[in-house]
């Protein structure tokens, strides 16, 4: 929100983030350089009092979704010390250390901070704990819910799975993982081969789709030649890779698209709503 604020002199615009509504912390960066990008950072309460003044600079942790929704981390600010970066929490108490070159959120999921240090990257969540200690060259998100993990790219450029309680789920030995997790299974890249896999090694099937967009109960959307279909993880044929979208919504039920109209479907490709809606 952009605002024309007066303190004691003179008039100048600036822009207030308010990260958590239950707290009296207001966020301010002013003078912003729009040539170069710089700008100041302050934070005042409701009194106009300027707090957490030890910083550098302090500012909101911003995210945003598939959408393009923004949200702010409620309960972590992104500190500036001595040209290095930290977290405290929003009564203003230091929660990680001022020591890394970069603090930044994982774009699309929430509590999950991202460090980086000596050119690595590690994880955080929103209290300051390390999940992931930053000795990777890349971390994303296994999915946008922190709870199914982060996928990790070491130095030789090979993937693998850290779970949000720190274990290693899969080790870094795959080519590639998608970006997909479903009833405890992954979608892997092993000489040159998509395959189907498990923590435990027991599921270990070879995909000849395209791409597999999403795992349900032990069904999986495949896609092929633009068409989505569904599969089961023994690879049996559930419905015909025919529809034009598929989505998968709860229980045994999909969004399907075909002829440009959407309807509902199950898995054994009946019709539960008619495809007949824009």
């Amino acid at each position: 929100q952009r605002q024309m604020c007066i303190r004691d002199s003179p008039i100048y615009e600036e822009t207030i983030i308010v990260p958590n509504n239950k707290k009296d912390v207001f966020l301010c960066m002013y003078d912003v350089n729009y040539t170069d990008g710089s700008y100041k950072t302050k934070v005042l309460n409701s009194k106009n009092e300027e707090i957490f003044t030890t910083y550098t600079s302090v500012e909101a942790l911003a995210n945003y979704d598939s959408s393009n929704n923004t949200w702010y981390e409620e309960n972590a600010l992104k500190v500036q010390k001595d040209g290095k970066y930290g977290l405290i929490n929003i009564d203003g108490n230091e929660i990680l250390s001022c020591m890394y070159d970069k603090v930044d959120t994982i774009k699309g999921i929430k509590n999950s901070i991202l460090i980086q240090k000596d050119g690595l990257y590690g994880v955080v969540n929103a209290t300051g704990n390390i999940i992931i200690e930053p000795q990777y060259s890349d971390i994303q998100g296994l999915t946008d819910e922190y709870t199914n993990g982060y996928i990790v790219k070491n130095s030789e450029n090979s993937y693998g799975v850290i779970g949000v309680n720190k274990e290693q789920i899969l080790d870094c030995k795959y080519s590639d993982i998608k970006q997909v997790y479903g009833n405890n299974m992954y979608i892997v890249k092993e000489n040159g081969k998509w395959k189907i896999i498990n923590s435990d090694g027991t599921i270990n099937t070879e995909i000849s789709y395209d791409d597999v967009t999403s795992i349900n109960n032990d069904n999986l959307i495949v896609k092929n030649n633009n068409k989505f279909g569904i599969i089961g993880t023994d690879k049996t044929e559930k419905t015909k890779v025919e529809y034009q979208e598929l989505n998968y919504i709860f229980s045994d039920h999909y969004v399907a698209k075909k002829d440009g109209k959407f309807g509902v479907i199950n898995s054994n490709n009946e019709i539960m709503i008619p495809l007949e809606y824009t």
